[in-house]
């Protein structure tokens, strides 16, 4: 984890609490949205080749293809000027490998190894408080919560033309910072946010730009 950001958010997130410029809470505090964006992953071709060498097995090359985009849902729940509660889904992609080994003698084997020893991508649910303070139009926001989710990877050996598929379901923490502007009568808002999830043990990113209607009267 990236110490300095990690700082960063709690610093928000402490500037939230101490709500040091405010605005009204909305007639209606229900909003929905929904964005799509960029996936980083922890995922690394040379780092599976190594784990199954280190393992004994003569893996001659490892493609990784790994998620580049996703998309998230969300709805909330505005209850205070600086604060909220969040719903949403996140889909973060799948992670597949093609590898190539020889000398194998149990390729099934093999293929359990290299799921053993990958990483994961998901598709989760996050529930969030949220904080935000008010600086005149834009509004500076954090979240801390969790996610509830689904973690999906497939492994091909080139060769024998075997595969395998596993799914790992757990929770994780999930934590996110970024800004919102309202661009259509204090209804419509635009948002960009960075998300981290933490995922079997790994962090995966989500910089996504999106769209939040607030509903009113």
């Amino acid at each position: 984890m990236n110490t300095r950001l990690l700082m960063m958010f709690f610093a928000l997130l402490a500037a939230c609490a101490a709500g040091s410029v405010t605005a009204a809470v909305p007639a209606d505090p229900w909003y929905v949205g929904g964005g799509y964006g960029i996936v980083n992953t922890d995922a690394s071709a040379s780092q599976l080749q190594q784990a199954l060498v280190n393992q004994g097995y003569n893996v001659t090359s490892v493609t990784l293809d790994k998620p580049n985009t996703g998309w998230k849902l969300y709805a909330g729940f505005q209850f205070h000027p600086n604060w909220a509660v969040e719903l949403g889904y996140a889909e973060l992609g799948e992670v597949t490998s093609h590898v190539t080994a020889s000398g194998v003698l149990d390729v099934n084997q093999f293929v359990q190894d290299a799921l053993d020893a990958h990483d994961f991508s998901a598709n989760g649910v996050t529930l969030d408080l949220m904080g935000m303070v008010h600086t005149g139009p834009v509004a500076l926001f954090a979240k801390l919560g969790g996610v509830h989710y689904k973690a999906d990877v497939k492994v091909y050996e080139v060769n024998s033309g075997i595969n395998a598929d596993r799914s790992q379901w757990g929770t994780g923490l999930h934590y996110s910072a970024g800004a919102m502007l309202p661009v259509y009568q204090n209804r419509v808002n635009l948002r960009g946010e960075w998300e981290r999830f933490r995922i079997s043990g790994e962090w995966i990113d989500l910089y996504s730009l999106n769209v939040e209607y607030h509903f009113g009267g």
